[in-house]
């Protein structure tokens, strides 16, 4: 399923965005942030930087500096764009999202050093490579009144020629984007948004009044545009059996006419019971707010507001050391909040302590997540579903099976002792999309267990078994250190039906029970005994 949402776009002159990763962090919580356009992001090309809630499309440069990225929200359908008109030095990266009613728009982040003279031709040619709507942004480093700085340089008037021969629109309104030294009067606007002209109107470009630990202002655009959202499901985990009251549950069954139910009812009648005895998991996409984060955290980040603003009023030498100063107190408090909470954690770990709350913890600290819904990642899927399921494979196999009369041990209906050995043998783990997890299974009373038997039976004695058997739920896994836009970097992981499983169970067991005794496998084999 789809659902609407306002488009809301952050841009912002990091100045690194690994030191200032959570002054970034909570941008885009508060702000509630669906794309952000970063310039100057440091990352690494080696090492593998991650949002909680996005995805990140990068370009970085070999020593580490200088850089450009694209944050998206996870729930937004993207593809990167590859083919954009390479200019040298100009750290440059591009998506294409879709918006409602049918058209798509092209985002483009940059960053352009200093030293970087890039020619008319080359804005024109970069231009004219990017289709669609376009939303092109980033730190240009030019200088033009038009913008909003207070002089024009050259670069500024190639980069103001293309942008009008090519019919974009500024949305900049004249602030200033960098926050001046005292000792240099000339305001600077080199962090600059252009658009399609029919999107214009469409924007509201406002400066934000907080540096986030950078020398330039992040930019908040707000808009009347909607994106195509793909809201998330989670089709497994869904009753909270740690909480479950398997007496309520056991007692929930009319005992009486079970005998007499088809698969589909029977399903029904544990669904029906699991209600009334099992809560439900709250379904949380992820989690905003870090366990590091304080109240002196929030007032050291109001301070550093105050501070910027009483030197945008007052400009003089003792405001900008007062805004300097408690920009650095607001990186401190905000650093040993965070170790504070890592030692606090380390102090109070003991052998009780669940190995799925260290993960939590060690992921909020580190800023590691995996994401369950992946269909609107990239391209990469469709390759990925093509290897699972391609046009070559016939969708249904006449396997020509001859029903002899001959009876076989193997053949034989199931028994009770059977179906209750495969119980007690199987884990908790992830379900089908039927959402019956072992447990379920496991706690059933005698008679719907004798009613369970009696269809896997049917099914067994017919060789018919329910067509959703056929339905799995597929994650790709993605594996250690790959690139994630292709489609080999990812593992994919099968969830079938617990019901199903159990089935499959009963018959191995059988059939390696018959192997063993009739010393059918080679001596020399040894691996899966």
């Amino acid at each position: 399923p789809m659902k609407l949402r306002p488009l809301k776009i952050l841009q912002w002159n990091a100045r690194s965005a690994i030191a200032n990763k959570q002054n970034l962090e909570v941008c885009l919580m508060n702000e509630e942030i669906d794309i952000a356009i970063l310039s100057e992001t440091w990352f690494k090309p080696n090492i593998d930087v991650k949002f909680k809630g996005y995805n990140v499309v990068r370009m970085d440069r070999k020593d580490g500096k200088s850089g450009t990225a694209i944050l998206i929200k996870t729930e937004i359908p993207y593809s990167e764009i590859k083919k954009l008109h390479k200019i040298k030095d100009l750290m440059l990266v591009g998506i294409e999202v879709n918006l409602h009613n049918g058209f798509k728009c092209s985002i483009i982040s940059l960053y352009n050093s200093p030293t970087n003279n890039i020619s008319y031709r080359d804005w024109d040619k970069l231009i004219n490579s990017i289709n669609g709507q376009i939303i092109f942004a980033g730190d240009f480093n030019v200088h033009n009144q038009a913008f909003g700085s207070s002089y024009t340089d050259s670069k500024g008037r190639q980069l103001l020629d293309a942008i009008q021969d090519n019919n974009l629109v500024y949305l900049n309104d004249g602030s200033p984007t960098i926050i001046g030294n005292i000792r240099h009067k000339n305001k600077s606007a080199v962090d600059l948004t252009f658009c399609s002209p029919n999107l214009a109107s469409k924007f509201k470009w406002t400066i934000l009044e907080d540096d986030m630990g950078s020398d330039h202002y992040p930019i908040i655009i707000e808009s009347n545009l909607y994106l195509i959202e793909n809201m998330k499901r989670r089709p497994y985990c869904k009753w909270d059996t740690k909480k479950a009251d398997w007496n309520v549950y056991r007692n929930s069954f009319n005992v009486d006419h079970v005998n007499s139910l088809t698969y589909e009812e029977f399903i029904n009648e544990i669904n029906d019971a699991s209600q009334k005895a099992i809560p439900l998991k709250k379904e949380v996409r992820y989690q905003h707010v870090k366990c590091w984060w304080t109240k002196e955290c929030a007032t050291s980040i109001t301070k550093r507001k105050e501070a910027l603003k009483r030197y945008k009023q007052h400009p003089n030498m003792n405001n900008f050391l007062m805004y300097k100063r408690q920009t650095a107190l607001t990186k401190k408090v905000i650093r040993e909040s965070k170790k504070q909470s890592w030692q606090q954690f380390c102090k109070n770990l003991n052998k009780n302590v669940p190995i799925k709350t260290i993960w939590n913890k060690i992921k909020s600290l580190g800023n590691q997540i995996v994401y369950n819904n992946i269909l609107e990642k990239g391209d990469w899927i469709y390759d990925f579903l093509y290897k699972l399921a391609p046009d070559y494979v016939e969708n249904k196999i006449d396997f020509n099976i001859n029903n002899s009369d001959n009876k076989h041990f193997l053949l034989e209906p199931f028994e009770l002792n059977e179906l209750s050995s495969v119980m007690k043998s199987q884990n908790n783990s992830a379900p089908g999309i039927d959402q019956i997890q072992y447990s379920l299974i496991y706690n059933l009373p005698l008679p719907c267990k004798l009613t369970l038997l009696s269809i896997y039976n049917e099914m067994w004695m017919k060789g018919e078994f329910p067509s959703q058997w056929k339905n799995y739920v597929v994650c790709p896994i993605l594996k250690s250190n790959k690139p994630k836009e292709n489609c080999s970097s990812y593992r994919p992981i099968s969830l079938a039906s617990c019901l199903l499983k159990t089935l499959e169970r009963l018959v191995k067991n059988r059939i390696v029970w018959w192997l063993e005794i009739n010393d059918k496998l080679p001596k020399t084999q040894y691996g899966f005994r």
